[in-house]
């Protein structure tokens, strides 16, 4: 082989080895960013998970009346894996001792925010 033509194909291995590095950071780069957005997505989803636990743990510690006739304001907390949820109710049982009623809502430490409605009927 002729000196030109080491010179070129060496030139030419420096070249492609060049780009193909480039190409490979480029590569982990991004890889890299889309992982780290993958484990933000995933921790923000599992607070809000925290958040939702805790907050279903405040409203089923809602206390309701049982005897007919009578009616209940409740506060409730809870606290999950370093979540707070908290919630407020109206609830009560009719004279008549057949249907029961509750109001609710809750909030968390993650600002989120829900309510519920029920009513029951009841009988011997």
């Amino acid at each position: 082989m002729r000196q030109a033509d080491l010179v070129v194909l060496n030139s030419s291995k420096a070249y492609t080895d060049q780009h193909g590095a480039n190409v490979l950071n480029q590569a982990n780069s991004y890889t890299n960013q889309r992982v780290n957005e993958l484990n933000h997505n995933f921790n923000k989803f599992k607070d809000n998970v925290y958040g939702a636990v805790a907050s279903s743990i405040a409203i089923a510690s809602l206390p309701q009346p049982t005897d007919a006739g009578y009616n209940m304001f409740s506060v409730g907390m809870g606290t999950w894996e370093g979540s707070q949820g908290y919630a407020v109710g109206f609830s009560g049982v009719t004279e008549s001792n057949k249907y029961v009623y509750k109001l609710a809502a809750t909030g968390n430490s993650e600002g989120d925010f829900g309510a519920g409605a029920l009513l029951g009927w009841q009988w011997k």
